[in-house]
């Protein structure tokens, strides 16, 4: 048999290092070297063709490391990226391999790297000359320095495999794909946001406070944002026809459907955005809701992942540690839980579970929670999660409706209650 765990000598700025586990296609992040200065790697099962699969999750975790760290080697464009590597590698001729998203049209190529500074050699296509460009299953745009100065070590034995990723902050760098355009949104309306007395006052009517606005990136569509399609890595020649807006990139999705017939975001000014993220904290869309009614709107990424909530960039951290998840319905209900009761609650966009967000939650977690709106939709909601989920979680319903008349959802029990008659009704919870 082979054995679990490896050692591969290191030094210290090896370290954070990316490691794989013993559960095949997983990674585990380093943070120490042994006594003798060696990096212990998992070993798993896994054939030589089945590696390829687990680079696009190997350098995905790395980016989330540099994004989580604030390394300075994620970049919005080609130039800097490649430059970042040079600089720190201290050679001409690095990097010397970029990653590409395997669907990445020739078009999209086109507008990040520059036509002109792309050139084929031998079939292969090279970006400044020395920087060979390589389709894989990542989901942003990787810059690779020298194997000796970046190292990606794997080994084969008997079967089984082994990774090693180091060096993460200095000898790769990123372009972040959705920069493009759903976290650059979200980041932009972030901004206006802090600007917004209207909007400030409305989100404190609504029980939130203002650190969760900082940390939930909660924002105002204070103007008229127009998405860049140019910048878009998906953007194709099919974008703008029609008959195949199936194949639109979301920037050229998003400046029609935010348009109005009129210009790209002038439907949506006014609105607050909730940004709705992935259980691997990845910001996949975002809710609207109007300041002035109760319409709300929400838009998704393509590539987004199958499960997604909002306030699942915070929780999940909590949902791991507690074992147990709080469902309810929308962001505002979600923020008031949180903010009085417990830190591993989850937001719905409807008002049932998907088969997706079962399946993602059943990773997590063994009891669940369940504090849906006390309306029609939202009972059949909790009757058809209970009866059909009830062999994989153990379920519980939050009892507030009866308190008093005319309650349907936590947010209208805390503006009756208040912060502590509310956070008092629900202080047994996960006890």
């Amino acid at each position: 048999m082979s054995p679990l765990m490896l050692e591969v000598p290191a030094k210290k700025e090896f370290i954070p290092a990316i490691v794989s586990s013993t559960t095949s296609g997983k990674f585990l992040v380093s943070t120490g070297l042994t006594a003798d200065l060696m990096i212990r790697t998992g070993v798993f099962e896994s054939s030589p063709s089945d590696l390829d699969k687990s680079i696009g999750p190997l350098f995905d975790l790395a980016f989330d490391l540099s994004k989580r760290q604030k390394y300075p080697n994620i970049f919005r464009d080609a130039t800097s990226a490649f430059d970042y590597v040079q600089k720190t590698s201290g050679f001409k001729n690095q990097p010397h391999l970029i990653l590409i998203p395997e669907k990445l049209a020739k078009d999209s190529m086109n507008n990040i790297f520059g036509s002109d500074n792309l050139s084929e050699k031998n079939y292969d296509v090279y970006y400044k000359s020395c920087a060979k460009l390589t389709r894989c299953n990542t989901s942003n745009i990787v810059f690779l320095s020298n194997p000796e100065f970046v190292g990606l070590h794997t080994r084969l034995m008997c079967g089984a495999s082994s990774i090693l990723l180091h060096n993460v902050k200095l000898g790769i760098s990123f372009i972040n794909q959705l920069m493009n355009f759903v976290e650059s949104f979200v980041i932009w309306a972030h901004s206006c946001v802090l600007d917004s007395d209207e909007s400030i006052s409305y989100l404190m009517g609504r029980g939130v406070s203002e650190s969760q606005i900082n940390l939930h990136k909660i924002g105002y569509v204070g103007g008229s944002f127009e998405a860049d399609s140019k910048l878009d890595p998906y953007h194709n020649v099919c974008c703008g026809d029609h008959k195949k807006s199936f194949l639109w990139c979301d920037s050229c999705i998003y400046n029609e459907w935010s348009s109005g017939f009129s210009t790209p975001g002038s439907r949506i000014i006014g609105n607050i955005v909730l940004p709705l993220t992935s259980l691997t904290r990845k910001v996949v869309g975002f809710q609207l809701r109007s300041i002035q009614g109760k319409n709300y709107d929400s838009f998704l990424s393509k590539k987004s992942p199958e499960a997604f909530f909002f306030g699942a960039s915070i929780a999940v951290e909590h949902i791991w540690k507690n074992k147990s998840a709080i469902l309810v319905e929308g962001p505002f209900d979600q923020l008031v839980v949180e903010r009085l009761v417990k830190k591993n609650v989850l937001g719905l966009t409807t008002s049932s579970i998907s088969k997706s967000q079962k399946r993602a939650l059943a990773r997590l977690v063994s009891r669940v929670y369940l504090g849906m709106d006390y309306d029609k939709a939202g009972r059949e909601g909790v009757e058809n999660f209970i009866k059909y989920s009830s062999e994989e979680f153990e379920c519980e319903e939050l009892k507030y409706s009866s308190i008093i008349s005319g309650v349907k959802d936590p947010g209208d029990l805390w503006k009756l209650l208040g912060d502590t008659r509310f956070k008092q009704r629900f202080s047994n919870i996960g006890m």
